[in-house]
């Protein structure tokens, strides 16, 4: 029941409340903002160990000491944290694959912003059951090992891609939804196939 005042003075209302706990909050998740090679801009990424945030953002220290920290983080006993890549107007790179008649077919976009997207290489291939109609893609980046030499990394290989919408492996949307290194347009999505459409696309 509420207290009516009727003089200055203190009042004593009391009030029914149930038990409630303190919950404990957890004192080793931190959050990293900083410059990597590669990665999502602007979206923070959990991280487990040293190796998700190198999966994710890679090991290189050319654009920060950000992978130096993470991994002082962790051998200091960090057990979580949450890494956000920042880049000041990093673009992502793009690519425009040619037909036979030289007119545009796929947009290649890389899916990070930024340097790495130069990086990214294309191969497309015609070898498997049906050539006429599907065709493979090889996508991976270029690193430089320890040794000096140019490497493939990050290597993916898509088999019997369709440029058909209506197949289940359709390149704009199969390569897009399982790719870590590139999303895929169709430039002719909206264009109605016929029995004279071939795979005829290339880098």
């Amino acid at each position: 029941m509420a207290i009516q005042p009727t003089y200055p003075g203190v009042y004593v209302q009391e009030v029914s409340s149930g038990v409630r706990t303190i919950v404990g909050v957890a004192t080793s998740i931190a959050l990293f903002i900083g410059r990597t090679a590669r990665g999502p801009i602007n979206q923070p990424v959990l991280c487990l160990n040293p190796s998700d945030f190198e999966r994710v953002f890679s090991d290189s220290t050319e654009f920060g000491d950000l992978p130096r920290a993470i991994r002082l983080f962790f051998q200091n006993g960090g057990s979580q944290c949450y890494v956000t890549r920042i880049a000041n107007g990093a673009e992502a790179a793009s690519v425009t694959l040619l037909g036979e008649d030289l007119s545009e077919v796929l947009v290649v976009t890389a899916k990070a912003e930024g340097a790495v997207g130069n990086t990214i290489r294309l191969a497309v291939t015609y070898e498997g059951q049906y050539p006429e109609s599907n065709f493979n893609l090889e996508v991976f980046r270029w690193e430089t090992n320890a040794a000096g030499q140019q490497v493939k990394a990050g290597r993916e290989t898509w088999q019997g891609l369709s440029m058909d919408p209506t197949s289940p492996r359709y390149v704009q949307t199969y390569v897009t939804q399982n790719s870590q290194l590139i999303n895929i347009e169709d430039s002719n999505a909206d264009v109605a196939l016929t029995d004279a459409d071939l795979s005829t696309s290339r880098a």
